[in-house]
């Protein structure tokens, strides 16, 4: 099947209406491979780490179409956890970008407490509706600070188990008439806006208590004073790190590194390589990575998540890379690079810049940033 403006999102996300999707129908049904097609281009448009899934992976397709976003450091699956989802209600009138959570979790709760039938389904939407409102409450300040728009109820049209979970576990989120979708600039700005209430609500984790999500302490600061590492060696590799959590054991502190933090360095690595970029990772901690060029050139990169307010990452890459600069590059005027996986504010770029800090970030699949004359890269 052959499908026009393959890289239009807002046309892709058009594809259940426009192909006729039907949940009797087969996967090889042209709607499903086009539902396909779009998470590959939503993929490549998130920043690395994030993960996007679509249903219908199974032999029966459901009523409900939907395409999700993962952040893994909060879950690897729509069943558990909380996400941002596309939703489309079960007559293809209405699309809805929801903060949404998983249903079978939920379910599964009630179910070790001995409820069973129609009592257990109720009490997993009492559950959900709750966990929503603890949520809501704790991110209403940003929400407030956001564009119009965002809506806190939704309406699939549906009776199903599965449509009325997602309606109960609906956060916040936004509204679309499909047959009238904003261009893909206007979703890809939403999508930012529901990735900003994203890593606010997962903040939100310890004040739920029906769901059995482990909170997790994020942070890249060393807090002790290192000793200077071992000299990496110039012919040294990079080595590409697991993206699962993981601890970095540092003398008496042990510091989670995340999924995210990994793919935004591999990915970056990938693009740095095919400007004739050697990629250094080993024996350098606690610094990110360095990059060589010609074994002269000697470029000093700390990477940075954008969760919601740019301006704290930003803060820590600026002293993070004075600091490695002063601790293990004294005598050398090296180049320092701040890597973001999301944009940051033109005021903090220009910030950066002054204080000679190149800064690159990804929006929407492509690098910007000053840092991008500096290292030659072009998309």
């Amino acid at each position: 099947m052959t499908i026009p403006y393959q890289e239009d999102l807002s046309f892709l996300l058009k594809s259940p209406l426009t192909l006729n999707y039907d949940r009797k129908n087969k996967q090889t049904q042209p709607a499903q491979k086009a539902l396909r097609e779009c998470r590959k281009v939503l993929s490549s448009l998130l920043p690395p780490g994030f993960k996007v899934r679509n249903s219908g992976s199974r032999p029966n397709l459901p009523e409900i179409v939907w395409i999700s976003i993962l952040n893994p450091e909060i879950t690897k699956s729509t069943r558990i956890g909380f996400y941002a989802v596309f939703l489309y209600d079960s007559k293809f009138k209405n699309l809805y970008l929801s903060l949404n959570q998983g249903y079978t979790e939920h379910n599964e709760n009630a179910a070790k407490k001995g409820i069973k039938g129609k009592a257990k389904k109720e009490k997993a939407y009492e559950t959900l509706r709750h966990s929503a409102r603890v949520i809501l409450k704790y991110i209403e300040d940003h929400i407030e600070a956001k564009k119009s728009g965002l809506i806190k109820k939704i309406d699939l049209d549906s009776d199903e188990e599965l449509a009325k979970g997602y309606e109960a576990g609906h956060i916040i989120g936004f509204k679309y008439k499909i047959s009238e979708l904003p261009k893909t600039e206007k979703i890809l700005s939403d999508i930012e806006i529901m990735l900003d209430l994203y890593g606010v609500a997962k903040e939100a984790l310890s004040h739920i208590n029906t769901s059995s999500i482990e909170q997790r302490l994020i942070t890249s600061i060393e807090k002790i004073k290192p000793k200077i590492a071992s000299k990496y060696r110039l012919d040294s590799k990079f080595e590409g790190k697991d993206s699962g959590s993981h601890f970095r054991m540092m003398r008496t502190d042990k510091i989670e590194v995340t999924p995210l933090h990994e793919d935004l360095i591999k990915s970056f690595v990938l693009v740095a390589k095919k400007f004739h970029w050697k990629a250094i990772n080993k024996n350098i901690h606690p610094r990110d990575l360095i990059l060589i060029k010609d074994k002269t050139t000697e470029v000093l990169v700390e990477a940075k998540v954008v969760s919601t307010r740019d301006v704290i990452v930003v803060r820590e890459a600026f002293a993070q890379l004075f600091e490695y600069k002063y601790k293990y590059h004294f005598e050398q005027d090296i180049p320092l690079v701040a890597l973001f996986n999301r944009e940051i504010s033109y005021e903090n770029m220009k910030m950066l810049d002054y204080y000679g800090i190149k800064s690159i970030y990804l929006r929407a699949g492509k690098w910007e940033g000053s840092a991008k004359e500096l290292l030659g890269i072009q998309n």
